[in-house]
């Protein structure tokens, strides 16, 4: 929790990257990131898979929600600019999303550790 406590409000309340999309980097990164010590080549070749691994779950989580940016998130939360994203049903001005976000990051990441099959079912039981 320590690690990811100062994430929410868009980067300790600065609006900026939503906290789920930065809590879901930093578990990929744990899940299949380098270790800093790798030969160059292997280091640049697993570096390059995961940042696109990366950049495809920020493209569906914008594709999904609309923005990855905190306060963009929250404002179309508020009603306060024009909802954006595919899971968005324009519910109100009233619903934080916050949640969703979270459980949406948390599902997408479950999903690719099954498909690599780094994780299998018994293991979810923690989660």
């Amino acid at each position: 929790m320590r690690i990811v406590s100062l994430l929410g409000g868009g980067i300790s309340g600065t609006g900026e990257i939503c906290g789920a999309v930065s809590g879901a980097i930093i578990c990929l990164g744990l899940a299949g990131g380098t270790e800093g010590n790798e030969e160059r080549d292997e280091f640049q070749l697993n570096r390059t898979k995961n940042r696109k691994i990366n950049q495809d779950f920020i493209a569906a989580f914008v594709e999904n929600w609309g923005s990855m940016r905190c306060a963009e998130l929250l404002a179309m939360d508020k009603g306060q600019v024009p909802q954006m994203g595919k899971l968005r049903n324009n519910d109100g001005p009233t619903i934080n999303h916050c949640d969703d976000y979270v459980e949406w990051a948390a599902d997408w990441i479950i999903d690719y550790l099954k498909r690599l099959n780094l994780i299998d079912s018994s293991m979810l039981s923690v989660l």
